[in-house]
């Protein structure tokens, strides 16, 4: 019997890449959303990928994460998840004559725009991606955050690459921290001020 699971999806992505049937920088972004949307599978559904309903895993993620990810982070994550999961199938029928397909690349952004909303998705029910473009390439390979500093307002964070590092995270949280003053430092400044406000008369 054909091994079609979880691990054995993996496998394949790397073997596409060392083989350089896909690019590598391609494989890497396919390979972090799925593992951070196939997350979700049970033990049975991780046996067989070919056999779960991604329109509901898709719902559960969102459901779960999606408050703190935008549109086009969630879009991007489905492109690829689903991507693999149609190329997966194609390799697991016939794995001599395997080569990874892409869609069509359109010629402006407006086009692009259209085929994301109202064609993104093949016959066989999987959306289209084509590994070569530049364009989908570096929207799938970054993720948005949607945060929510306070009741009636969200802060957006965008451009960080699936691949980020904990240490890169910790260097950003620190840069963004030390954009705003302290309480302490903000009482200091106030005697300063004044004092100055006080000299220019």
């Amino acid at each position: 019997m054909v091994d079609r699971s979880k691990t054995q999806l993996m496998d394949f992505l790397d073997w596409a890449a060392d083989k350089g049937m896909m690019k590598k920088d391609t494989v890497r972004s396919i390979k972090s959303a799925c593992n951070t949307v196939l997350d979700l599978l049970d033990e049975e559904q991780s046996a067989d990928v070919l056999t779960v309903d991604l329109a509901t895993v898709f719902q559960r993620y969102e459901n779960i994460r999606g408050f703190n990810l935008s549109q086009r982070t969630m879009q991007s994550y489905k492109q690829r998840v689903s991507y693999a999961i149609a190329e997966f199938a194609k390799y697991t029928e016939d794995r001599s004559s395997w080569k990874p397909s892409g869609g069509q690349r359109s010629t402006s952004a407006s086009s692009r725009s259209k085929k994301s909303k109202e064609a993104g998705v093949s016959p066989s029910g999987h959306l289209q991606l084509d590994p070569n473009s530049s364009d989908q390439l570096e929207d799938a390979a970054q993720i948005t955050h949607r945060f929510p500093l306070r009741r009636d307002t969200f802060v957006t964070i965008s451009g960080i690459p699936f691949d980020v590092k904990k240490g890169e995270m910790v260097r950003l949280t620190s840069f963004l921290a030390n954009l705003v003053a302290s309480e302490e430092e903000e009482l200091s400044s106030q005697p300063m001020l004044m004092a100055s406000l006080d000299g220019d008369k």
